[in-house]
């Protein structure tokens, strides 16, 4: 290096020259620079990466968070809609229930009708104590005994006791009412 500096510069210059101290202080000066400068950029490094840690951790905890929150007003929203549609369900099948005894009570009151007017018609010649009587105790008894089945399906369906297709079958109500009848103890 001296050599170097001699040749270029054209001076004279020794190994003891203060100049090469100054160059070597630089030197030693610029060293001890970088390795604090590394030594700062790597503790620098470290706390970036813990904060980044952090906020990785922050932003996991709030996804969990905004997930729970969804998930948790997703199962409200199913509570509420399953809750509406058992109702809409369970007023349809009242509705529908009321409609059928309405029907029910109708076609069985006209069965009625043909019963006794059959059973005046057969027993018109024949001298009676009261045929009137057993008809209306056998038409009574029909209507209550097809009432009380229809009462009965109507409460086991809104319970949830039996499914909704539950029907009463007129015909065989009015046989039953008319096998009531025929059962009857006859007066001579």
């Amino acid at each position: 290096m001296i050599g170097h500096i001699a040749a270029k510069f054209d001076i004279k210059m020794d190994e003891n020259d203060p100049a090469f101290i100054m160059v070597e202080m630089n030197r030693m000066a610029l060293e001890s620079a970088g390795e604090e400068l590394e030594s700062r950029m790597a503790h620098l490094n470290e706390k970036m990466t813990l904060s980044i840690g952090a906020m990785a951790g922050a932003i996991d905890e709030m996804n969990a968070s905004a997930g729970n929150l969804v998930r948790s007003k997703i199962d409200d929203l199913n509570r509420s809609a399953n809750n509406h549609i058992s109702a809409m369900v369970k007023n349809a099948v009242e509705q529908s229930l009321r409609a059928a005894v309405a029907v029910e009570v109708k076609e069985i009151r006209k069965e009625f009708d043909v019963i006794a007017g059959n059973l005046k018609a057969s027993h018109a010649s024949k001298p009676q104590r009261s045929v009137g009587s057993y008809v209306a105790v056998a038409a009574v008894s029909g209507m209550l005994s097809a009432l009380l089945t229809l009462g009965l399906a109507w409460w086991a369906v809104s319970s949830g006791k039996l499914p909704i297709d539950v029907r009463v079958d007129s015909a065989s109500v009015a046989q039953t009412v008319l096998n009531g009848v025929k059962a009857l103890p006859r007066t001579r």
